[in-house]
């Protein structure tokens, strides 16, 4: 299994919905690590992620560098991105959180095992925020995937939508299946 997770920040859709059209073509379930401004702006999106089976995860409200931020505002980010994920789609996101940048220290790790937060990152960046082509997010993908790895990939950024079929091919190629993060590490 490979674990497909998609950051979602800022406010637009971007390729979601068509990543999820083709999430679901393939059978392919992901992790989707949203901000609260996103999810506030998208609830409908949102809704149809978690009615399709796939996992939403927290990513901050409004995407800050967790570092440079107090242990309150932390919280903070954490809760309300909580809330509005509950609000739009009737579920509580799971216990997982991307740190925007991938950035922590031992404050922010504190702060998360408080609140029940496991910390996570990924294994390969499909580099789709660079502006790659669909083409090019494939051969980098396809170049680095392998069997327990974790793919980083941008639903808002404009070549990924069509460039997630590509993926899904070569995973099947590779005898691979793409799930949630969860599933991945078998919880």
């Amino acid at each position: 299994m490979v674990a497909l997770t998609f950051d979602l920040g800022g406010t637009t859709a971007g390729s979601t919905a068509h990543v999820l059209d083709t999430l679901r073509a393939y059978k392919h379930r992901a992790t989707f690590f949203l901000t609260g401004q996103w999810t506030a702006a998208n609830p409908a999106l949102v809704k149809r992620m978690a009615a399709e089976g796939h996992e939403l995860a927290n990513h901050t409200y409004s995407h800050p560098n967790l570092t440079e931020i107090s242990p309150d505002k932390i919280k903070s980010e954490i809760w309300t991105t909580e809330a509005a994920i509950v609000k739009a789609s009737g579920t509580l996101p799971s216990w997982l959180l991307r740190p925007p940048f991938g950035a922590y220290d031992p404050t922010v790790r504190i702060v998360l095992g408080e609140l029940g937060y496991d910390l996570v990152f990924w294994s390969v960046d499909s580099g789709d925020w660079q502006g790659l082509t669909s083409s090019q997010i494939v051969a980098r993908v396809d170049e680095r995937v392998g069997a327990g790895d974790v793919v980083v990939f941008h639903a808002y950024a404009e070549n990924t939508g069509q460039a997630i079929g590509g993926v899904c091919d070569t995973l099947r190629t590779k005898h691979l299946t793409g799930g949630t993060l969860s599933q991945a590490l078998g919880r």
